[in-house]
Order: structure tokens, then C-alpha cells, then sequence
């Protein structure tokens, strides 16, 4: 399958790229599609992006030259270091390893899925502001340690036992498919199988379950998979959630903070459905469902509101 093109980036998000304060993902974003074909032939038709563009290289430039100055100045001081450094491996005990064990880390920024073969040939799909990291003796121990969330397709070896460890979940495995959600940001941590069987904490899981861990214990009960797995394809399915946990997901899918004024709007439930599309779309969506809500976009955060608010 080829690779997917990157979309053109909204205005409001070229209009931060303009004033330097997009995030290093927002950033990265802009850049990519600048360098695309896409990007490169908005760049010879439009104007205004021609201008937006002259100006971000041009605040480079200048700061590269500072930047060259201050590494001129620093030199002599990392050579020092260096040696230093040199003569402390040099005296260190033959056999001593300098280095703790080496670990291969994976990581994902906002709005980016990344699917991953590990060693054994199961294969993992990261999503967005997640971390999984193993130990590169991963044949003699299948163990992963996961921030954020992933999908798991586990090929079986009853043998060697697959586990995946999270700051509250330890879930052990045979041969499975199954999702984990535990960002570190977040009070619940959730556990879907979709088949096979798991065993999470001690507590076992049948296909078709949904363990979630809150700050009040464990609980288990029949998961709607479609919700679960939707990420996978791209797809923002929210049935009866609360605002604060939609935001939380658009923060991390699209890079972007977003602040919730007022507790009651925080807990009111919305439904929303549809391939992921920009942001501002998503957000006029969502005020015009439910209880409804007014937003503002800025440079630096939305503000979403029950009362209308003034600019």
C-alpha cells in the first residue's frame, strides 16, 4: 500500500507556523507538506503561503547564524568534556559494561500511527503520543513496555510467553489480538481483546471483554469494538463520551490544547462520528450536537465554553 500524502495544513495552523508558535509537531507537520508535491506547487500558485514561507526562512537563517557563534564558543568545552569522559571508559574494569542493557525504543508524535514488527514477528500499531520499548534480547524474553496506546496481533510460542507492562497493567499472553490505552495523563487504563485470551493482573479476559482500571478498582465487561478499534483506521468515534475525553483524544490526534471552561460541560456526553477531517470541522460538529458549546480558536489553545465567548 503506498504511502498516504500529507494533507495541506489548516490556516489557522499556518498562521501559528507564521508567528513561530507552533509546537515541534505542528512544525515538523508544515514542513513535510511544504516539501511534498502537493506543497511544493500550492507554494509556486499562492501568494500568501510564497510570503508565510520567505519569512519562517528567513527568522532560520537569522538564528542559525547566532546559533554558529555560540557552537564556535562551546567547542573547546565539549572537547574537554570529551576527553574527560574518554579517560573515565578507559579506566573503567575490563568486562564492565559502560552502558546499561540496550533497549529499542518506538515512539509516535501527535496525529501519527506507526505499525511496528517486533523480532517475533507480532506485529504492533502505535497510536498517536504512545511509547512502546523492549530490550534487544527480545528473543530470550518477550516483554514490551507501552505509554500511551497500542494493538497488539501476537504470534503464538507457548514457549515464550508475550507480556506487555504499563504503569498499572501487566497483561500476559499466548497468541492474541488485543488494544491497550494507558497514557500516563489519563485515570483509566483499558484493555479490549478481541481474541484469543489474555490474562491482565491475574484477572483473565474472554474475546469480546473490556477491562477498565480507574482509580476505584477493576472492572470488566462486554466492550463495543467497533469504538475500540476505530483509531486504527483513522476514524474519530466517540458513542456517549464525555467532553473532556473527546478533547483529550483531538489533543493528542491533532496536536493542538484544548481547554474546557466549567466541570458540568467537562462531563456532558456527546456522539460523533467521521473519517478524521481538520480540526475545526470536528469542533463546529460536535458544538452543534448535544447540549452544544461555543469555541475559540487561538495561537496558543481552543477554549471551549458553555457561554458564548467574547473576543
Amino acid at each position: 500500500m503506498g504511502q498516504q500524502l500529507p494533507e495541506r495544513p489548516p490556516q489557522w495552523l499556518l498562521l501559528k507556523y507564521k508567528n513561530g508558535n507552533c509546537t515541534p509537531a505542528e512544525t515538523r507537520r508544515i514542513d513535510t507538506w511544504f516539501e511534498s508535491t502537493d506543497g511544493a506547487a500550492s507554494l509556486e500558485e499562492d501568494a500568501d503561503l510564497q510570503a508565510i514561507h520567505h519569512q519562517v526562512m528567513e527568522h532560520i537563517g537569522t538564528a542559525a547564524s547566532r546559533r554558529l557563534k555560540r557552537l564556535r564558543l562551546y567547542a573547546a568545552a565539549a572537547a574537554g568534556l570529551l576527553l574527560l569522559f574518554t579517560t573515565f571508559l578507559m579506566r573503567m574494569k575490563p568486562g564492565r559494561p559502560a552502558l546499561s542493557a540496550g533497549w529499542t525504543v518506538i515512539q509516535t508524535s501527535p496525529g501519527e500511527l506507526k505499525k511496528i514488527t517486533l523480532p517475533d514477528n507480532s506485529s504492533v500499531v502505535l497510536n498517536s503520543c504512545s511509547r512502546l520499548r523492549y530490550r534487544n534480547g527480545f528473543a530470550r524474553q518477550r516483554e514490551v513496555q507501552l505509554q500511551g496506546e497500542a494493538f497488539f496481533d501476537i504470534t503464538a510460542d507457548a514457549a515464550h510467553p508475550f507480556s506487555v507492562q504499563s504503569d498499572s497493567l501487566r497483561i500476559l499472553v499466548l497468541g492474541t489480538r488485543f488494544n491497550i490505552a494507558a497514557y500516563p495523563d489519563d485515570s483509566t487504563a483499558t484493555v479490549v481483546l478481541e481474541s484469543g485470551s489474555v490474562k491482565v493482573n491475574s484477572i483473565r479476559l474472554q474475546p469480546g471483554e473490556v477491562l477498565h482500571r480507574t482509580a476505584a478498582g477493576i472492572t470488566v465487561q462486554q466492550a463495543d469494538l467497533e469504538s475500540a478499534f476505530a483509531w486504527q483506521q483513522g476514524m474519530l468515534l466517540y458513542k456517549d463520551v464525555p467532553l473532556a475525553a473527546i478533547c483529550k483524544d483531538l489533543e493528542r490526534r491533532y496536536g493542538v490544547p484544548i481547554r474546557i471552561t466549567g466541570k458540568p460541560l467537562q462531563a456532558a456526553t456527546y456522539y460523533y462520528s467521521s473519517r478524521r477531517i481538520p480540526l475545526p470541522q470536528v469542533l463546529k460538529v460536535l458544538s452543534e450536537s448535544g447540549s452544544g458549546f461555543y469555541y475559540q480558536i487561538n495561537s496558543k489553545e481552543i477554549v471551549i465554553s458553555a457561554q458564548k465567548i467574547v473576543k
